[in-house]
């Protein structure tokens, strides 16, 4: 599923065309299998209710916080072996973004973590909320969390490329 960097220079342009196709397959992939779970969770139902154990608030809750930190913690692991075995460049040593993140992994997969789980509560679950306060048609609640899920999963990926770099022992490469 991720990009296959095996005998590839480790150039800056071929480390970001591997990230993008890496950021697509996981849009993509979750948000097919995220809608798809969904679906099959909720499809059966009139509409999906935003309390109690099937609730949408619940469901986009756990998924919010345990999504992000199933992919930080491989994807991290991942893109540092790609580091090591210098199949990636470290473009994002000096990376703005990178540079305010934590420097221990484990923090910062907590850190996102956190941010998906705050961010899933402010901006999916509380707009669904207030335009279905009696429940989510099914179809839509798939939808939604379809396109949420690969949203997440692509801003991860971003993430734990700059988590990975942090300590390469790569020098930051020349920009090409």
């Amino acid at each position: 599923m991720y990009a296959d960097t095996k005998g590839v220079s480790s150039t800056p342009t071929n480390t970001r065309a591997a990230i993008k196709k890496d950021v697509i397959l996981n849009f993509i992939g979750n948000l097919v299998g995220g809608a798809g779970g969904a679906w099959l969770l909720f499809g059966a139902m009139t509409s999906v209710a935003p309390h109690g154990i099937k609730g949408f608030i619940a469901d986009l809750s756990l998924t919010g916080f345990a999504l992000p930190l199933l992919l930080g913690s491989i994807l991290i692991y991942i893109y540092r072996r790609k580091h090591v075995d210098e199949a990636l460049c470290a473009i994002y040593q000096n990376d703005y973004i990178a540079r305010r993140l934590p420097k221990n992994r484990a923090v910062a997969i907590v850190a996102i973590s956190i941010f998906g789980l705050l961010s899933t509560s402010l901006l999916i679950s509380l707009p669904l909320y207030i335009l279905y306060p009696d429940g989510v048609p099914p179809l839509i609640y798939a939808a939604v969390k379809g396109l949420w899920l690969g949203l997440i999963s692509a801003i991860a990926v971003l993430l734990a490329t700059r988590i990975a770099s942090l300590d390469s022992k790569q020098p930051a490469p020349e920009a090409d």
